[in-house]
């Protein structure tokens, strides 16, 4: 998400709601961003809407991102939505599949098998690449090289591991919801301080003004339907 909103990503500061900024879909839960779904696999369906409109009604720069758990991945509308996608080539989409190998309790059946992910995506015709989680020049590469892909979605399999640098939690299960100790806490939020190597100010690229206007001031409501008794 660092790499995707100081480096990636264009987008007004001041105006997280204008038209032309790249649109975030955390299908993962977080705020600030323009849809949050959990882990019920909608949220690469609600990305695909939006690329769709960007390429065939805005016509308009705007790009959209959309980061996923691995447990969603086994929901059957996500792979809908890859399917989708690659149909329409909408090729300003790009979903980023966080594989941690955790869910809530247990492991999950793909574990860390990246490449068995990557095949997946491949097989529904997206573009694919496949990075280490934590490598942020890994990162901002492939999310560079997918912006001059034409005409397929990208896909970008990250490699990622749960409570990373933290340690007797790191790649542990039972944490996932889990609060952590007081004590533990104040521990591990210096050792994250402790690792901070800059903290000069990181601006995002404004984004390509060329999306039609949007005014939503005069909209209405239909009537609602006046029924009789008998009616079909």
């Amino acid at each position: 998400m660092s790499v995707l909103f100081f480096h990636v990503m264009r987008y007004k500061q001041a105006d997280p709601e204008s038209p032309d900024n790249d649109r975030f879909i955390l299908s993962k839960r977080l705020s600030f961003v323009e849809v949050a779904t959990k882990w019920v696999g909608q949220g690469l369906g609600v990305a695909c809407g939006m690329a769709y409109t960007g390429k065939y009604f805005d016509k308009a720069s705007y790009r959209v991102y959309c980061l996923m758990g691995d447990v969603e991945s086994s929901e059957g509308s996500v792979w809908e939505a890859l399917a989708f996608a690659s149909y329409y080539n909408l090729d300003n989409l790009v979903a980023i599949f966080d594989v941690n190998r955790l869910g809530h309790s247990c492991t999950l059946p793909l574990e860390h098998c990246i490449e068995l992910y990557q095949k997946r995506c491949e097989a529904f015709g997206w573009n694919t690449y496949v990075v280490d989680g934590r490598d942020v020049e890994a990162l901002c590469e492939v999310f560079w090289q997918a912006t001059q892909v034409k005409n397929k979605p990208t896909a970008v399999v990250a490699k990622t591991f749960k409570g990373r640098g933290l340690p007797s939690v790191e790649d542990s299960e039972n944490w996932h919801g889990k609060p952590m100790p007081k004590e533990r806490a104040d521990a591990i939020i210096k050792l994250i301080e402790s690792q901070i190597e800059t903290n000069r100010n990181l601006d995002p690229k404004p984004p390509i003004e060329d999306s039609p206007v949007v005014n939503i001031t005069d909209i209405e409501m239909t009537s609602a339907p006046a029924y009789n008794v008998g009616d079909k």
